[in-house]
């Protein structure tokens, strides 16, 4: 949330008017202006001045109407209040996630609702090796997306990008003067692959090369680690709500991520590396030897036992081994738990370090995998974590599976813009056309 500095009347309203807006896109079905007033500590009539007072009020970007006929309120007896929404068709932001080996790339609502039958792109891609083929190829996903919608450039508030490496995000406030610089390689070739590549410049560059590129290219551009933006949308809208620490963990089969979270919020490190779990050697004397770090690490081992090589390829899917044990194929079952106990063996000195309370394990595991990964975690944990006040700690399974980095990139986006961009849009007389109606995920537009 920005603060207000100083003491003006206007400051205040300007102020108020953020929170209102804040409160209405965490609520999603709207609230009536009693409703609002209690939870911002205001009184209804500065909520009605804020809703519908002029000029100066967020009426360009509001509706109010009788409340749905499925909610609690309508449910009472008496008259149905009305609540305060947001308009539909507002805008929208655009999630694009770059794994080692796969682009999704989605155009979701201000609530980061989209459909997935119609609202996503997704390919299997070297990304490893051709960064920029996958950055053109999201471009012109993300051309493709909008214009099917009838949405035009000024219609998006921002872009959110997940990348499969480092990110050290630098620079001033406004959006211009954001970098992200890429740490580290992610391929197998030359050890300086990806080194020092700005990925805001560059898919700023491949945007420019879209028809009417100025437009598409002055989008702001958000960019993240995808196991740091996995750990975010978790936390928003997974298995991580209503945790403040936690350590996500996501396993694929080209790799391992980790992104932590501290008092709800990120948490990356001088340099961008914080929660590269990944690369960490608990077992030094292994021959196993990482194609990335030249070590027997964590990410080498785990995979190893999975029967994956960490090189961007794999000798079987990990999906197709997770079917598989679940389907009581023994081999495949013993390769999952004994995965498991060495990756529990690796969480327990960090769990013991950080103090977390929760541990979330990310991937393609659907919830009947549960007993399959967890508990071999939990047991490796509780072998090797022997403080009761470490133990504060609940593993769970993650409940957005191989769509964490992707809605993580479009809650980058949403929390970094959509307040200030429908700030924004409340000072215009007359919205933008906003295309054909559309549905986006479980909402029609209508109801927004």
């Amino acid at each position: 949330m920005r603060k207000i500095h100083g003491g003006s009347l206007q400051a205040l309203r300007e102020s108020n008017k953020r929170l209102l807006l804040e409160r209405l896109l965490d609520a999603g079905d709207g609230l009536t202006r009693p409703e609002l007033a209690r939870s911002l500590g205001l009184t209804v009539p500065a909520i009605t001045n804020l809703v519908s007072g002029g000029g100066e009020s967020l009426s360009a970007v509001l509706d109010e109407s009788p409340a749905r006929a499925h909610s609690h309120r309508a449910a009472n007896s008496g008259p149905i209040p009305k609540v305060v929404r947001l308009k539909p068709r507002l805008g929208y932001v655009i999630g694009i996630a770059l794994s080692h080996t796969r682009i999704q790339v989605a155009l979701a609502d201000l609530f980061g609702d989209f459909d997935p039958k119609g609202d996503r792109r997704t390919t299997v891609w070297d990304v490893e090796n051709d960064l920029h083929g996958a950055l053109a190829y999201a471009a012109g996903a993300v051309h493709e997306l909008t214009c099917a919608r009838g949405i035009q450039a000024e219609q998006l508030a921002a872009i959110g990008l997940a990348i499969a490496a480092p990110v050290n995000v630098f620079g001033g406030p406004h959006p211009t003067e954001r970098r992200g610089r890429l740490r580290g390689h992610l391929g197998s070739g030359s050890p300086l692959l990806w080194l020092n590549i700005d990925p805001v410049v560059a898919l700023t560059n491949h945007l420019a090369a879209l028809p009417d590129g100025q437009r598409w290219s002055s989008i702001e551009l958000h960019v993240d680690n995808e196991a740091n933006l996995g750990a975010l949308a978790e936390l928003r809208a997974g298995a991580g709500r209503g945790r403040q620490n936690i350590f996500y963990i996501q396993v694929e089969e080209a790799g391992i991520g980790g992104g932590l979270v501290f008092n709800g919020l990120n948490y990356r490190g001088a340099g961008g590396i914080a929660g590269e779990f990944a690369h960490v050697v608990i077992d030094a004397d292994r021959p196993e030897q990482c194609r990335r770090c030249g070590r027997p690490c964590v990410e080498t081992i785990v995979l190893a036992k999975l029967g994956c090589r960490n090189v961007g390829s794999s000798d079987q899917p990990l999906d197709q081994i997770v079917r598989a044990a679940l389907e009581n194929d023994t081999n495949a079952v013993a390769a999952i738990t004994d995965a498991a106990d060495y990756l529990g063996r690796a969480l327990a000195p960090f769990v013991t370090l950080l103090n977390f309370d929760g541990v979330l394990i990310g991937g393609p595991f659907p919830a009947q995998a549960y007993s399959l990964v967890v508990p071999p975690i939990q047991a490796a944990l509780d072998r090797l974590t022997n403080l009761p006040e470490a133990r504060d700690y609940v593993v769970e399974l993650g409940a957005l599976h191989q769509d964490a980095s992707l809605k993580g990139a479009i809650w980058l986006a949403l929390d970094r813009t959509r307040v200030d961009f429908l700030l924004r849009r409340a000072g215009q007389t007359e919205p933008p056309s906003p295309g054909p109606a559309t549905t986006i995920g479980n909402l029609v537009a209508t109801d927004v």
